[in-house]
C-alpha cells in the first residue's frame, strides 16, 4: 500500500529496522541533521544508506522537503556528519530542542538557496529565450561567412555560460554521484 508524501520514507525506514531494535528505539537517542546538496530522491536514498551503515544507527529517515534527516541510535554526531560528507553532501547537527535561532538559521539557508535558484533560472531564461528565438527564426544553420561563424561561436559561448552558471548544481551532483557510486557499466 502506497503512503503519500514523507510517510513513505518513514514507513520504509521503520520496516528496515529489526524487530528487537524497533522495540528499544524509544530508548535510543534521536538526532536530526540539516542536509545541504540533496536535490533528488536518489540523493535521499544515498544519504539514508550511508547513515544506516554507521555502527550504532538503528534507522535513518530523510525528510526531503525540509532537507533534514532523523537518525535513531546511539552514535556520535560527528560520525553521522562524516558519513553524509563521504556520500557527497554537507550536513550539520540540529539540536533536538530546536531553538528559535536554529529555526531562523535553517529558514535563512532555505531562502538563500531559493534566491540562488531564482537567479540561475532568470539568467537561463534571459539568455536562453533569445538564443532559441534566434536559432528558430533568424539563424541559418549553414555557416559560410566569418560573420556567421562568429554568430554561432557567440551562441555556443552563451549556451555554455547558461549551462555552467544555471545548471552547475546538476553537473556537480552528477559528478558527486559518479565519484561515490560509478554507473553499472563501469562496474561490470
Amino acid at each position: 500500500m502506497a503512503h503519500p508524501g514523507n510517510d513513505q520514507h518513514a514507513h520504509h525506514a521503520a520496516t528496515k529496522m529489526p524487530a528487537a531494535t524497533t522495540a528499544t528505539s524509544a530508548l535510543a537517542n534521536e538526532q536530526e541533521l540539516l542536509i545541504e546538496g540533496a536535490s533528488c530522491a536518489s540523493c535521499v536514498k544515498k544519504i539514508e544508506t550511508a547513515l544506516n551503515r554507521v555502527p550504532g544507527v538503528a534507522g535513518a529517515a530523510m525528510n526531503f522537503a525540509q532537507r533534514t534527516v532523523t537518525v535513531t541510535g546511539n552514535v556520535d554526531t560527528q560520525a553521522l556528519i562524516r558519513a553524509v560528507e563521504n556520500a557527497g553532501y554537507n550536513a550539520k547537527s540540529i539540536a533536538a530542542t530546536s531553538s528559535a535561532e536554529d529555526l531562523d538559521e535553517k529558514e535563512k539557508a532555505e531562502w538563500a538557496y531559493y534566491r540562488r535558484l531564482l537567479l540561475e533560472t532568470g539568467v537561463a531564461l534571459a539568455l536562453g529565450v533569445p538564443l532559441m528565438i534566434y536559432s528558430i527564426f533568424g539563424g541559418t544553420m549553414t555557416v559560410s561567412t566569418d560573420a556567421e561563424r562568429m554568430g554561432w561561436l557567440l551562441v555556443g559561448v552563451l549556451t555554455l555560460g547558461v549551462m555552467v552558471f544555471s545548471g552547475k548544481h546538476f553537473y556537480v551532483g552528477a559528478w558527486r554521484s559518479f565519484r561515490i557510486t560509478p554507473p553499472i557499466w563501469i562496474r561490470l
